[in-house]
Parts: structure tokens; sequence; C-alpha cells
């Protein structure tokens, strides 16, 4: 979805449809592609996780929602994906290991392209 209008997010910082940014203590700086924010103001530099992690090709639950990681881009999940291992990951969360098991993702569980699975850190 593209941005048409500026937005401010919950720390003051506001980011115009440009990619501009101008931070709560007045500084600015511009995003780059593959850049993103959280709505809380933290910013993610291309191919990093909001935990710092590098990203990788693969899936994550977000805000309810499955997402697809491919080549440094999130989208949203359209389809059903299948990781080199023979797991199979539905777009509403539900997951079929490789054995036949199955789990449901939570909100900020994440799998690689390979099938491992890195669930959420829990909430303190």
């Amino acid at each position: 979805m593209m941005m048409d209008k500026t937005m401010t997010m919950t720390n003051g910082t506001k980011v115009m449809k440009d990619g501009s940014v101008m931070m709560k203590d007045g500084s600015k700086m511009m995003m780059h592609d593959g850049d993103s924010m959280t709505m809380d103001g933290a910013m993610m530099k291309s191919g990093m996780m909001s935990n710092g992690m590098a990203m990788h090709d693969g899936v994550m639950m977000k805000d309810g929602k499955m997402m697809a990681m491919k080549d440094g881009k999130t989208m949203m999940m359209d389809k059903t994906m299948t990781m080199t291992n023979g797991t199979k990951v539905m777009k509403d969360g539900s997951v079929m290991m490789k054995d036949g098991s199955k789990m449901m993702m939570k909100d900020g569980d994440s799998m690689g392209m390979d099938g491992k699975m890195m669930m959420a850190k829990p909430k303190m």
C-alpha cells in the first residue's frame, strides 16, 4: 500500500510521502529502498528485522497477518508456501511440518525458506 499522506508515529516522528523523515528531535533523514519504520518510530534499515537481526527470505506472522519476505521486500502472503525441507505454511499462519505435525504461528514468529522456525520472544 502506498502512503497517501504524512504519517506521525507514536513517538512523534513524521514520515512524508517522499520518504523523508523528521525525527522527534528535529533531525531529518531520507529513507532508502527497503527501509521501514515501525509505528512506534523505530527505524529498520533494508534487510533488518525489528529485533536487529538480518532478515532472510521466509515468512512471518505480523499483527495477525502472514507476510512473505523475499530479497529484502515484505508482502502479504497470498498462497501456501512450501519450504525447502517440505514444510508447508498456509496464508492463515497454520503450518504442516514435513513430518505431518501441525502448528499455528503466533505474532512475531518467523520461518526461513529452509523451514527452520524462529519463535517470537515473550513480552516482559
